[in-house]
């Protein structure tokens, strides 16, 4: 008698633990999937940015030059560079003129 209230109390964990980590596991991937597809709408690419240089104004091309070195940072330092120094001359030459 006590062996059998034994199995059916291992029986019953042994469901629930499932349960339970099946539900978290589910979780676990809803929130994953949620954060990757936030990150990939989050920010734009430097592609992107680079074609709304072309038909920005000159204040707005300084914070779009600014967004495209930080879009590089971890892709290639060196564009990174080039384009951190382009909206620093660029602010320069417009603080100059006010």
């Amino acid at each position: 008698m006590v062996a059998i209230a034994f199995y059916e109390t291992f029986l019953y964990n042994t469901r629930l633990r499932k349960k339970n980590h099946n539900s978290k596991m589910t979780a676990r991937i809803f929130i994953l999937s949620l954060l990757f597809t936030l990150v990939s709408y989050a920010s734009d690419t430097p592609q992107m940015l680079e074609k709304k240089l072309a038909s920005a104004s000159r204040e707005e091309k300084v914070k779009i030059l600014n967004e495209i070195a930080f879009a590089y940072r971890k892709m290639s330092p060196e564009k990174t560079r080039e384009y951190g120094g382009k909206a620093l001359q660029l602010a320069r030459q417009l603080s100059d003129k006010e």
